[in-house]
C-alpha cells in the first residue's frame, strides 16, 4: 500500500520528509481557481512541482479543481465551465506526472430520495463521460470522492453508470463522518471496495471538516484498518490533514498498525 500526504503547497522540507518515509504526495495546489485562471502562475507552479517531484523521486497523485464545480448542474453554461476546468485538471495532472485525478461529483441536494439520486447520477455521468477521450489520451484516471453523498451507492452507482475502467472511488473518511446516513467507516469501505482506488484519511468531531489526524475526533472505525490492509494491492492511502502535528501523529499511528510508506 502506497502512503501519500495531501499537500497544498509542496516545498523542499515537505518533499524531503516524504522521501525519507517512502511516501508520495497528493498535489492540491490546482484546486485554487485563482491559480487556474492565471496561465503564467500555473506554468510556474507546474515547473516548480516537477522539479521537486523529480529531485526527491516522489510518487505523485493529483487533486483536481472542485470549488463551485457541479457536474450534475442543469445549467448548460455551468456544465461547460465544469467540463473546461476538469479537462484543464487532466492536462495538469499529466504534466506533473500523476496518473490519477480526484474529482468531487458534488451531490448538493437535500434529503435522500431515490428518484433524485438517479437523475443526479444521469446528469453527472453525462458530463464526466465527456472527459473519457482526454483521460485516455493522457493516461489519467478519475477517482470520485464522496463529500455530501449520504450513501455509498451514490458513488458506486455513478461509477457503474459511467461503465469505464478509468473511473474509481476515493473514500474520504472525514466526509463519511459529517454527511453519511450511516457513519460507519467499515460499512462505507465494504460498499465501495469493488471500485476503491484511494482513501483520504482524516478525522473530525462530526460538526465541521477539521482535517485532523484520524486518531482524533469520534469516527466509527470498526474493522476498517484490518480490511484496508486486505486491499493493499489496489488502494492508496492519503493522509489529508492541515497541521504538521496531525501529519506526524497519523504516520506514527499507521506505523504501529504496520502501515508505512509502502507494503
Amino acid at each position: 500500500m502506497r502512503l501519500f500526504l495531501n499537500v497544498l503547497r509542496l516545498n523542499e522540507e515537505i518533499a524531503r520528509s516524504l522521501a525519507g518515509r517512502s511516501m508520495g504526495v497528493e498535489v492540491s495546489a490546482f484546486s485554487d481557481p485563482g491559480l487556474l485562471e492565471d496561465p503564467l502562475r500555473a506554468e510556474e507552479e507546474v515547473e516548480r512541482l516537477r522539479s521537486l517531484i523529480k529531485e526527491f523521486s516522489l510518487p505523485v497523485r493529483f487533486h483536481g479543481p472542485f470549488y463551485d464545480l457541479y457536474p450534475a448542474s442543469r445549467d448548460p453554461s455551468i456544465q461547460r465551465a465544469v467540463e473546461a476546468r476538469l479537462k484543464q485538471g487532466i492536462i495538469l495532472a499529466r504534466r506533473i506526472g500523476a496518473s490519477s485525478m480526484v474529482v468531487h461529483p458534488h451531490y448538493i441536494y437535500p434529503g435522500d430520495k431515490e428518484d433524485v439520486r438517479k437523475s443526479w447520477t444521469e446528469r453527472c455521468a453525462g458530463l464526466l463521460g465527456l472527459l473519457i477521450p482526454l483521460m485516455e489520451e493522457n493516461k489519467v484516471d478519475i477517482q470520485l470522492e464522496n463529500v455530501r453523498e449520504p450513501r455509498p451507492d451514490y458513488l458506486t452507482g455513478l461509477v457503474e453508470e459511467l461503465a469505464h475502467p478509468g473511473f474509481g472511488i476515493c473514500l474520504d473518511t472525514g466526509h463519511v463522518h459529517l454527511f453519511g446516513a450511516d457513519r460507519s467507516q467499515e460499512y462505507w469501505l465494504d460498499k465501495t471496495s469493488p471500485f476503491l482506488r484511494a482513501v483520504h484519511l482524516n478525522g473530525n468531531h462530526g460538526l465541521e471538516d477539521e482535517h485532523l489526524a484520524f486518531t482524533k475526533g469520534d469516527l466509527e472505525w470498526g474493522a476498517f484498518f484490518s480490511k484496508i490492509r486486505e486491499l493493499h494491492h489496489s488502494c492508496e492511502l492519503v493522509i489529508e490533514v492541515m497541521r504538521e502535528e496531525d501529519y506526524s501523529e497519523s504516520v506514527h499511528a499507521l506505523a504501529k498498525m504496520g502501515i508505512r510508506g509502502e507494503i
